[in-house]
């Protein structure tokens, strides 16, 4: 079990819900979360951490059970036993094998990367066994979520040699599609589509999706530049039209077609 420094009272820089003006008991804040700062990282990704759907429920369900506590039971240290019991303690960076320091969380504003007193970073566990999640408090009381950990590489366990397992950012569905057709293109480019052993014929299937419907194709850039003055002086209403009348006219005419396009 990783170890590091606990929470403790008053570190905070809120005191606590503000009175009322109606002299009612004031409302306490329930803990909400933020993902505006997450991100995959090498060793903080879920490519290669053999995850299964069951996981991803024990993450959502441990964020809907914090959603029911209050920001002074945990981050103001008022529920020591709720505090231990999630594991919920600061980042020791100086942890044995730690593959990251705060300074690598480029992405986040300097108000908060630099401000280390004010903002640190804690972890606390999804369930047992089943990873951590890595953030900080900001100035609203609200917990802004920075790594999804479930291999726990954030503080490597001296029970396990204080080992860090790998795992990769996996790619979103746009981000797969995006690459597989970016490989299309520098190969279409380099002229192996003619070839029936060019991968861009075997990746491009991949590009379909979900739809049998869906079909990308490359043009050249001065191509590309017709089509849209087509388009802008009201020529064809959009790319679907241009196709549309492309296959009409192979039907219908196919011996000028094939004249036109040289078959």
């Amino acid at each position: 079990m990783a170890t590091g420094p606990r929470i403790t009272l008053g570190q905070a820089p809120n005191s606590g819900p503000v009175p009322r003006e109606d002299g009612a008991p004031p409302k306490e804040k329930r803990w909400t979360f933020s993902f505006r700062f997450w991100r995959q990282v090498e060793n903080f990704g879920f490519n290669g951490a053999n995850l299964d759907l069951g996981w991803f429920v024990s993450l959502l369900d441990q964020l809907r059970a914090l959603s029911e506590e209050t920001v002074d039971a945990i981050r103001r240290g008022r529920d020591s036993q709720k505090a231990a019991a999630l594991r919920y303690h600061q980042i020791n960076w100086s942890q044995q094998n730690i593959p990251l320091q705060r300074q690598d969380f480029v992405w986040l504003p300097d108000d908060f990367l630099n401000n280390e007193a004010e903002f640190p970073f804690y972890q606390f566990q999804i369930s047992t066994g089943n990873g951590r999640i890595v953030g900080f408090w900001d100035d609203e009381d609200i917990f802004n979520v920075l790594l999804l950990d479930p291999r726990h590489n954030i503080q490597p366990s001296k029970n396990f040699n204080y080992r860090v397992d790998p795992c990769e950012p996996m790619r979103n569905q746009f981000e797969k599609l995006e690459h597989v057709f970016q490989v299309f293109r520098a190969e279409t480019e380099n002229g192996c589509a003619a070839h029936p052993e060019c991968l861009a014929r075997t990746r491009l299937p991949e590009l379909r999706g979900d739809s049998s419907s869906s079909l990308v194709i490359t043009v050249s850039l001065d191509h590309w530049q017709e089509v849209g003055g087509l388009i802008k002086a009201g020529t064809i209403a959009s790319v679907d039209d241009l196709f549309a009348f492309a296959l009409l006219m192979a039907k219908e005419q196919p011996e000028q077609f094939r004249d036109l396009t040289g078959h």
